[in-house]
């Protein structure tokens, strides 16, 4: 028999196939059905021993809600990927991503939620464990701390996170990165 928790390849390609097929409909825009999907293999990863499997349905999910802008939803479904994050085997390779990546949605959140001072803590964080590690971490972890200093006054703060992009946003190729932080950058000239 195939399905979830058996232990078999099958239940794991099912999972892939179907996130495949979310993120289709989330490139289409068409993010309730997306999200439908990716919590059809929430369910679905849940009965798998591996909880990474279960982190990454998570994040996906929070992916759609952060889209719809429901920050509350990416708020509960971050939570609960830093929760199961703490069961997790720290010596695995994919733990630092999950670590990383649980972090900066928190954050992300709260500073859509406009709770500047949650979400401060939460990219600090997010940032110690990205710090210099790479031009990646870098550049996402240097935004994220750029808007939430911009949102709470702090415009030499910001300054400093934006600057900080554009050389790792070039070198990770991600022109967006960059532009965000030139965006953010003039803002604080109005």
């Amino acid at each position: 028999e195939y399905g979830p928790g058996t232990g078999d390849k099958n239940s794991l390609l099912l999972i892939d196939l179907q996130e495949i097929t979310a993120s289709l409909f989330h490139s289409l825009g068409n993010y309730p059905k997306a999200l439908e999907i990716r919590l059809d293999n929430l369910t679905r990863a849940e009965k798998e021993k591996d909880k990474f499997i279960m982190v990454f349905a998570l994040s996906r999910i929070t992916d759609d809600y952060t889209s719809m802008n429901d920050y509350q939803n990416v708020l509960r479904y971050a939570k609960l990927m830093d929760s199961i994050k703490n069961t997790l085997d720290v010596h695995d390779a994919r733990f630092r991503f999950t670590q990383l990546q649980a972090e900066s949605t928190i954050a992300n959140a709260f500073y859509n939620l406009n709770l500047t001072d949650s979400a401060l803590y939460y990219a600090n964080k997010a940032a110690a464990l990205g710090s210099g590690n790479t031009d990646y971490d870098t550049a996402f972890s240097s935004l994220l701390l750029g808007n939430i200093y911009a949102k709470m006054g702090k415009d030499s703060a910001a300054f400093y996170h934006y600057r900080l992009v554009y050389p790792a946003a070039k070198s990770i190729y991600n022109p967006q990165l960059a532009a965000g932080a030139f965006e953010g950058m003039a803002r604080l000239f109005k």
